[in-house]
C-alpha cells in the first residue's frame, strides 16, 4: 500500500486503521430499516368498500346524457328561452338589485351617458393617432433633411480633396510646405563640431567609459 500499516499482509477492511477485532456499533442510515408499515387507502381515497357502494353504471349513463344534452345544446338554452318569455308576458319588469328606486327611464339614461363616454373616447383616441401621424411626418421630415445635409457635406469634402491632390489646380503649386523649426535662431549650431568617433578597448581601465567617469567623478 501507499501508506505504512501496522498488519501490511492483511488487505481489505482488515488492513491499518479499518481493523476490526471486534464487532462496531455503527451503522449505515442505508442500512436500517425503513418503510416497515404498509399504506392503505383513506376515506375519500376510492377505497374497495367505497366503490362497491357506488353505482358505477348509474353514474356511467348520467354523465353519456349531459354530454349528449351538451352537445345538442337545446337543453338548457330552450327552457331559458321559455322562462324568458313566460315572465316578460305575465310578470311586471323586474327592479335593479341593491336599489328598488330605479325604473326604466333611469337605465335608458344611463346607456345614453355610456353611450356618450364611449363617443368621447374614440373622438380622443382619433385626435390621438393624428397626433402621432403628426409626429412621424415630422421625423421622416427631419431625418430626410439630416440625410441631404450629410450627403451635400461629403461631396463638398470628396470634391475639396480632389482639388489638393492636384497640384495643377492647387493655388500653393509645387513649394514644399516650411518645418515648424524653419526661422528659429539655434538651427545647426553643431554643423561644424567635430564628430566623436566611438572606439571599442579591451582594458576597464583604459576605456574611454572609465576615463569618463574618473573625470566625472575622481578629478
Amino acid at each position: 500500500a501507499h501508506k505504512p500499516t501496522f498488519f501490511p499482509a492483511m488487505g481489505g477492511e482488515d488492513q491499518g486503521y479499518y481493523r476490526m477485532d471486534g464487532g462496531t456499533r455503527q451503522v449505515s442510515v442505508r442500512d436500517l430499516p425503513g418503510h416497515t408499515k404498509l399504506k392503505l387507502r383513506k376515506q375519500g381515497q376510492a377505497s374497495q368498500r367505497e366503490l362497491q357502494q357506488r353505482d358505477l353504471v348509474q353514474e356511467l349513463n348520467e354523465k353519456e346524457k349531459k354530454a349528449i344534452a351538451n352537445r345538442s345544446g337545446g337543453g338548457a338554452s330552450a327552457s331559458a328561452s321559455r322562462d324568458s318569455s313566460v315572465v316578460g308576458k305575465n310578470e311586471p319588469i323586474p327592479q335593479i338589485a341593491g336599489n328598488p328606486d330605479k325604473d326604466a327611464d333611469d337605465i335608458v339614461a344611463n346607456d345614453v351617458a355610456i353611450s356618450d363616454d364611449s363617443d368621447d373616447d374614440e373622438d380622443e383616441t382619433a385626435e390621438l393617432m393624428r397626433e402621432l401621424q403628426r409626429i412621424k411626418q415630422e421625423r421622416e421630415a427631419e431625418a430626410k433633411r439630416k440625410a441631404e445635409e450629410d450627403k451635400a457635406r461629403e461631396e463638398a469634402e470628396k470634391k475639396e480633396a480632389m482639388l489638393r491632390g492636384n497640384p495643377l489646380l492647387a493655388g500653393s503649386g509645387f513649394a514644399v510646405k516650411r518645418r515648424w523649426d524653419d526661422d528659429h535662431v539655434f538651427r545647426n549650431q553643431a554643423r561644424g563640431e567635430p564628430v566623436a568617433k566611438k572606439r571599442f578597448i579591451n582594458d576597464t581601465i583604459r576605456n574611454d567609459f572609465h576615463r569618463k567617469f574618473l573625470n566625472k567623478y575622481v578629478k
